[in-house]
């Protein structure tokens, strides 16, 4: 199905009853169709997409507003970056039980991995974790629950 896009006349509604197919030239109703709208390898369907329809032959007419909204929704997932956890200093403490202090001097030593982000030391995860299997923790490694928001 080629969609097509429908303009107004200065932001008002056209009458449908008005408005014929510009293929085969008869009428054409409004009604809910399904589109399908891609980006990239992204795949889109919506449903119950408000389009201006033909009964003869099944063209499709969409307004510009939702082919705009249709591209927009298509692209996000693309253009989609994965937000990447940090872990702070004091959550950092807790889940190797060590005392702040110690994560600053194993900072140091070079023994983790942290990255300064403004005045504070950030860690990620995984650099907490290979600490934590490494031979020189005596402790286990307790990771707290996080609590979705």
């Amino acid at each position: 199905m080629i969609l097509k896009t429908h303009r107004t006349m200065l932001g008002s509604p056209q009458s449908t009853s008005d408005i014929q197919c510009y293929k085969c030239g008869s009428s054409i109703h409004e009604s809910k169709t399904e589109v399908t709208t891609a980006w990239g390898e992204y795949e889109l369907t919506l449903k119950g997409v408000n389009a201006l329809k033909c009964e003869n032959c099944g063209e499709a007419i969409l307004r510009a507003q939702d082919v705009r909204m249709m591209q927009n929704l298509s692209k996000s997932p693309a253009n989609h970056k994965p937000e990447i956890e940090y872990l702070n200093a004091t959550e950092t403490t807790s889940i190797l039980r060590v005392s702040k202090q110690s994560v600053y001097n194993m900072i140091k030593d070079g023994r983790v991995k942290a990255h300064k982000i403004g005045r504070e030391w950030r860690f990620m995860p995984g650099d907490i974790y290979a600490v934590g299997q490494s031979s020189n923790t005596k402790h286990q490694i307790r990771w707290p629950r996080r609590v979705e928001k």
